[in-house]
């Protein structure tokens, strides 16, 4: 179990050189607390303002650092985190290797396969000379095989309708898998199904709205109130989360759109999606596509395309099929939304 130390504290400084230790809570046996601030004096000559890593943190008050030892988690990669950028500038590359991204390479071990996790624009994706300079610059390193990439894309519905940057994003998953490195996006709404229906392409979909969905207001000090998440329960018949009142009315008076399984709708697309590709309805029904949720503490979704007896061979397994099976999904959400 964790506990203060001059070690502990002497390798906490040692990545946080200006943290001012001013107490430790109780020791519970499970992390070491302390109370804690940022001296800007302290901070060394070869930490340049520009990188902003130490610069400025003194204005954020007493701090609370907890330090925790053997959590029992194995992570898949390391993530190299960047900070996010709102413009295109002429130095961004620049400036996201001086905030953090070249520190952890260095200190990484070559053979060690991490994670870049990126913040970008919507303008940013659908410019084709930045995107393919931004993917120039990850593939520059040897050890990177991911890119965790999240959006800002503002609008002013829940849903994103610009086709432009649904398309662009396509686009940029084909670069991904073209030149060999996976891609997952984060922090995404109902796209989500477009996006892993060009393949082997990870996705995240939280259950709150704030976790579907990147901005920077999150982030920004107000004065307004704030308000908790509303809970919600995903229906699949909808392809939608319905606030838990709004769900308790629809299971008493639609039973039809409350009893509506994934499986259920999936089995009109299927038989859609293997009739566009030329298959019989038996081989549809053994599992051309597979749709499924869950719901437990957030929000998953998978696809499988898988090949069984009696199917056809690639180039059947088309990614137009797969939007088909997603257009007939939405179709019948739509008709349950208005019946």
């Amino acid at each position: 179990m964790p506990s203060d130390s001059a070690r502990l504290r002497a390798d906490l400084l040692a990545c946080f050189p200006s943290l001012v230790i001013d107490s430790v809570a109780k020791e519970s046996g499970q992390r070491v607390v302390y109370f804690a601030h940022f001296d800007d004096a302290l901070i060394p000559s070869d930490v340049l303002p520009e990188s902003e890593f130490l610069h400025d943190w003194c204005k954020w008050g007493r701090v609370v650092v907890k330090v925790v030892s053997d959590a029992g988690v194995k992570f898949r990669r390391i993530t190299v985190p960047t900070r996010f950028i709102d413009q295109m500038y002429g130095n961004y590359i620049d400036r996201q290797k001086a905030f953090c991204v070249d520190a952890f390479m260095d200190l990484i071990s070559p053979e060690e396969e991490v994670c870049i996790s990126l913040a970008v624009t919507s303008s940013m994706i659908e410019d084709e000379t930045f995107r393919t300079k931004l993917l120039t610059w990850i593939t520059s390193y040897p050890n990177v095989v991911e890119l965790y990439l999240i959006y800002s894309a503002p609008r002013d519905t829940k849903q994103i309708r610009d086709r432009k940057f649904l398309v662009a994003c396509h686009r940029l998953g084909q670069e991904m898998s073209g030149i060999g490195l996976d891609l997952t996006w984060g922090h995404q709404n109902t796209e989500a199904m477009l996006s892993t229906a060009q393949g082997d392409i990870g996705v995240t979909m939280g259950s709150f709205e704030n976790t579907r969905i990147f901005s920077i207001d999150k982030f920004l000090v107000t004065t307004e109130d704030r308000r908790g998440p509303k809970a919600r329960i995903y229906l699949p018949g909808l392809l939608n989360w319905v606030q838990f009142d709004q769900a308790k009315e629809i299971r008493s008076q639609m039973p039809k759109v409350w009893e509506e399984r994934p499986e259920m709708a999936a089995r009109s697309a299927n038989e859609a999606t293997a009739r566009d590709a030329g298959i019989d309805s038996n081989g549809a029904k053994r599992g051309l596509i597979f749709a499924r949720a869950s719901t437990s503490r957030g929000f998953s979704l998978s696809w499988s395309y898988r090949r069984t007896s009696g199917l056809p061979k690639p180039p059947s397994y088309s990614t137009m099929h797969l939007y088909r099976f997603l257009l007939v999904l939405f179709r019948n959400s739509t008709k349950l939304k208005t019946s």
